[in-house]
């Protein structure tokens, strides 16, 4: 019954030397995806209103807002990072344990580590320490915190995985990190009600989230104090939020296997997770049989009945409902290029060509379908029916993505913001993190220069 403080020391030790390499290298590819999808963001409508608030709010800082020019404090440099690099559905994520590791951890610990100047072997150890913390506790949660009590997973778990990396950065001992957690966990939050109507909060639950692991943690740097069985407690996080927890999860072959060094689900596209399977056949398919879409005469996707319910909404009001939805994204990517990011741009939603295919298509819950397909896009055109495998998709655990497909995402995803001599620099900075002396290096880079 001290999972919450074998899991601080653990994590308040954590060395660089005894992190496994291929971590460590995993930890450079998930860097440039959170940067990659926060330098593709500044734009869009609810970065530029989060913005909006941190400068309204006169914070004044040494910390980069990405792909803009100028800087506030860490809470709010936390709060328009996470919000942009998780906010627009590309950033990678650990289906398992319900969580958004990068979008959750990254942006605190980059404010900070910019704000003491921390070196990139230091930072790369304070990531892996958080990634970790986040992953178990979502796993030990499971997904009964989103699919049974209706919490949104990452809002929950999130807090937590800042609140160690951050403490990890800041060289708190084990008994500041635990209180790290321990106020982390009252910060714990997030509900799924988004999901029926489309409204804009979850784009704001990553960047919540990682601003309150933050501050959590300077908090306990300060000596404030936060119950140290927020995990496992009686009235702790996994009793409270989860109707099916497991603690036993949290502790299991710690310090042996790492989260990092296993397989996370990496974005290729800016929709939801469960659609991708559907969109990547799609693209693929398109690559080597390029179609007119007004040629196509019906679509069918067959699905599981959870995603039906869940992701089967046809005809979006808002631009997040579009991204949520299975039908609506692949009407997308049947309609436009998905090797952009801006395919998904404000007014996707109401396009009326794309409207009409995703209200077209038709869905089949697999259990309740007498076809023996499995998960598959079947396409008539022109009177010959195509089947599309769905069964897998670039970006599972079961098709990665290696470092070089993650920097070719980067300079996509970077180019709305960052000219494609500083996207080489900061690849190759990245690539080499370890010998950073000074993160602030890497940070010079993120942004344009204050006219």
């Amino acid at each position: 019954m001290n999972e919450t403080r074998d899991l601080a020391r653990f994590t308040s030790e954590l060395d660089y030397d005894h992190i496994p390499p291929q971590a460590i290298q995993a930890a450079k590819g998930y860097i440039l995806d959170c940067l990659g999808c926060g330098l593709a963001a500044p734009g869009l409508l609810w970065s530029r209103m989060v913005a909006e608030l941190a400068q309204e709010s006169g914070a004044s800082g040494p910390c980069v807002v990405l792909g803009l020019p100028w800087r506030t404090s860490a809470p709010y440099a936390t709060l328009v990072n996470g919000t942009m690099i998780g906010g627009f559905e590309t950033d990678h994520v650990y289906s398992p344990a319900s969580c958004h590791p990068g979008a959750s951890v990254f942006p605190a610990l980059l404010a900070v580590a910019e704000r003491e100047h921390l070196s990139g072997r230091h930072f790369l150890t304070a990531l892996v320490a958080g990634y970790e913390a986040v992953c178990r506790i979502g796993q030990a949660a499971t997904r009964a915190v989103e699919d049974v009590a209706g919490f949104h997973g990452p809002a929950t778990n999130g807090p937590f995985g800042a609140a160690t990396a951050v403490a990890r950065a800041l060289g708190l001992d084990p008994e500041q990190t635990a209180s790290a957690l321990g106020i982390a966990g009252s910060n714990a939050g997030g509900l799924l009600e988004f999901s029926l109507d489309g409204s804009m909060i979850k784009r704001l639950h990553m960047g919540r989230a990682s601003q309150m692991g933050l501050e959590s943690a300077l908090l306990a740097q300060k000596g404030f104090t936060g119950p140290h069985t927020i995990l496992e407690g009686k009235r702790g996080f996994l009793k409270v939020f989860s109707p099916d927890p497991h603690p036993e999860r949290l502790l299991e072959g710690l310090g042996k296997n790492y989260v990092m060094a296993s397989v996370l689900q990496i974005k290729s596209y800016p929709c939801h997770i469960r659609a991708h399977p559907f969109v990547d056949a799609l693209v693929q398919f398109k690559a080597k049989h390029p179609i007119d879409p007004r040629h196509i005469q019906k679509i069918q996707i067959f699905l599981n009945p959870h995603d039906v319910d869940r992701h089967g909404q046809q005809e979006p009001g808002t631009l997040l409902a579009a991204q949520y939805s299975i039908p609506y994204s692949v009407a997308v990517a049947l309609w436009r290029d998905l090797s952009d990011p801006r395919a998904f741009s404000d007014g996707v939603e109401s396009q009326e060509d794309i409207r009409k295919t995703a209200r077209e298509i038709e869905l089949h819950p697999l259990q309740d379908s007498s076809e023996s397909k499995g998960q598959s896009l079947v396409l008539d055109i022109d009177g010959e029916s195509h089947y599309l495998d769905a069964s897998d998709y670039k970006g599972s655990p079961t098709n990665p993505y290696n470092f070089d497909d993650l920097c070719e995402k980067f300079r996509r995803y970077a180019a709305v913001s960052v000219e494609q001599s500083a996207i080489a620099s900061i690849i190759e900075m990245v690539s080499t993190l370890e010998d950073v002396p000074d993160i602030t290096v890497l940070t010079r880079l993120l942004a344009p220069s204050p006219a």
